[in-house]
């Protein structure tokens, strides 16, 4: 054995891969929303389904149109109110899909609700003889029916420019980091237009063309160039929102159906019909009502959906959990019998040696039981053939008897020195075996038996990939992160660690795979010469410890791992003290690895 200066564990080669590095695998499809789930073809049946039977409602509410019913006051603020619920919780809920998505059409159409909500709550507000006399918000007469035309005719403006952006190269997701900006620009946008319209038809409202005739306004809006230019624009929507969209998605398809009813409503409460609270007036807005349900209960479906996979994957993730602790102790038990598998080879060999050299030594002692002082250079050699057998049954106990997992701070050299002799067997007589240690390494607090174990699975994994012979380099040192070294790394935080590498000169493991050698029961060995625990174990053993392994490899150059270990604050065990000790170098943090 030969010491060395400190181990410069994180001035590996720049190709060096943190464990467990995942399995090479394609993005992850985006999550399932109304945006980007395509439309099925039972959606599209169940949309022209609707949109029939609405048509066929219209088509026989238009003769009863004209016919004047009881006036209801209630009714306004009973309908509108649910129409505003309605259209803030899709408002929301299109806002957090635009969250995740960052599609800047999503964002659009949740203002445009937003928009919508503000517009109905002014009508509400303003609407005669329903909380005041005049309304609650100041204007004339000529207030609601301006207020219901810029509500009906700027929210289409937002599905149009939803319907010519949806799905083209401009509607690209934005940057993570401005969606809340981007959330805080539009609900102003959507707020400041709506306060524009509610300012422009109350404070401002002398100023326009009068839409209210008595109690007819559906003239006006028939004659007003203005007004015709409003329904002509709702009219349209809904085949602008289908040629430039072709309903390929769930929000598409249900927002065509919402642009359909939409239009029957308008049509039929402020066209067809001459006054309020005629039938076609009450018919019309219970076309509205359920124009504004549509999305919204797709939305909610979406969402119990979301919820109802959420679960199965949680309870998924439970019986995964479940079946992993079950299985843990298995895998440490078969791991150790892997490892002594691995050894039966080797040891039988040393015993048939000693063996061979204790009955060769007792037989000539019997043909020149004469010769005192031959018979006593025979009984030595058979007395040295025999401690050796001795030394070696008792390590091999030592490994073997061990179960429960006790954790004790130890010097790691000390370890490594009383093992060396079952380690070199391990590596077997082609394979030079190296301990470079270094004489200061700090004392960490780890289940001995599994450090064996994991020191022996790796000397075996090395001594395999090298049939042909090499050489295996243990080495261990001290090393330093600073914070900005360890950001730089996955599962591990500042501190000293003690670095325990093992090292070969083998042929290396395919870049395509290295990402999955400590995956349980997965090898690169051929069938029925490894179970794919060994790595396994070694990386739950460090990662149990507090530690993190790291391996480097290249093709016909040899493979390194590197147990990292945190120092211990307690001093190590009388068992395990320190090694010949020798002035230590000081520890330099480190500011980067590789």
């Amino acid at each position: 054995m030969r010491e060395s200066p400190e181990l410069p564990a994180g001035q590996a080669p720049p190709a060096t891969a943190d464990a467990p590095r995942p399995a090479p695998h394609p993005a992850p499809h985006p999550a399932p929303f109304l945006a980007n789930t395509p439309a099925r073809a039972w959606d599209r049946r169940l949309g022209a389904a609707i949109v029939l039977l609405s048509l066929a409602a219209f088509g026989i509410a238009v003769p009863l149109a004209r016919i004047h019913l009881p006036a209801v006051p209630a009714f306004i603020p009973a309908c509108e109110t649910a129409l505003v619920l309605n259209d803030l919780i899709t408002a929301a809920l299109l806002l957090s899909q635009f969250r995740r998505l960052r599609n800047p059409s999503v964002l659009i159409l949740g203002c445009g609700y937003l928009f919508d909500a503000c517009m109905i709550t002014a009508h509400m507000l303003a609407y005669p003889d329903v909380f005041a006399p005049r309304g609650l918000i100041g204007g004339n007469e000529q207030t609601t029916p301006w207020l219901y035309g810029m509500w009906h005719f700027v929210f289409p403006l937002f599905v149009i420019a939803y319907a010519l952006l949806a799905h083209r190269e401009r509607d690209r997701p934005i940057a993570p980091a401005k969606v809340m900006r981007a959330i805080v620009l539009g609900l102003v946008g959507a707020l400041s237009v709506a306060g524009v319209c509610i300012l422009v038809t109350t404070v401002f409202v002398e100023l326009l063309p009068p839409l209210l005739t008595g109690n007819d306004y559906s003239q006006a809006l028939r004659e007003r160039v203005v007004a015709r230019y409003a329904y002509t624009v709702a009219i349209a929507t809904p085949f602008i929102l289908w040629y430039r969209t072709r309903a390929r998605t769930v929000l598409d398809l249900w927002l065509a159906v919402v642009m359909v009813a939409w239009v029957l409503d308008f049509v039929l409460s402020a066209v067809i019909t001459s006054e309020r609270y005629d039938f076609g007036w009450y018919a019309g807005r219970l076309y509205g009502l359920m124009a504004a349900s549509f999305v919204l209960g797709a939305l909610l479906m979406e969402t119990g959906n979301l919820y109802g996979r959420l679960i199965e994957s949680i309870d998924e993730l439970r019986a995964r959990a479940d079946a992993l602790a079950q299985s843990q102790e298995q895998l440490r038990h078969a791991q150790k019998m892997e490892a002594m598998g691995q050894l039966t080879g080797g040891v039988a060999h040393d015993f048939n040696n000693l063996l061979t050299v204790i009955v060769g030594n007792l037989d000539m002692i019997g043909r020149h039981a004469e010769d005192p002082a031959r018979v006593r250079r025979l009984t030595a050699a058979a007395q040295r053939a025999a401690g050796r057998g001795g030394t070696l049954t008792h390590q091999l106990l030592m490994f073997a008897r061990r179960q429960l997992l006790r954790p004790e701070t130890v010097n790691a050299n000390r370890l490594l020195l009383d093992f060396e002799g079952l380690v070199r067997r391990a590596a077997g007589e082609t394979v030079q075996l190296e301990l470079v240690l270094y004489p200061a390494l700090d004392p960490v607090r780890i289940d001995p038996m599994q450090f064996e174990a994991a020191i022996l699975n790796l000397v075996i994994n090395a001594r395999d990939a090298m049939p042909g012979g090499g050489r295996i380099t243990i080495r261990t040192g001290n090393t330093a992160l600073d914070p900005v070294a360890a950001s730089a790394l996955p599962d591990i935080g500042p501190g000293v660690y003690a670095v325990i590498s093992v090292q070969d000169t083998g042929a290396g493991i395919p870049a395509a795979v290295l990402g999955r050698v400590f995956e349980p029961f997965f090898t690169t060995k051929e069938i029925g010469k490894g179970s794919g625990l060994g790595l396994s174990q070694v990386y739950g053993f460090v990662k149990e410890s507090g530690g993190t392994v790291r391996i480097d490899s290249i093709e016909g150059v040899g493979t390194t791992i590197e147990l990292w270990l945190p120092r211990s604050n307690e001093p190590p065990s009388d068992a395990t003290a320190t090694v010949r000790i020798d002035a230590a170098p000081e520890i330099v943090p480190e500011h980067g690895l590789g």
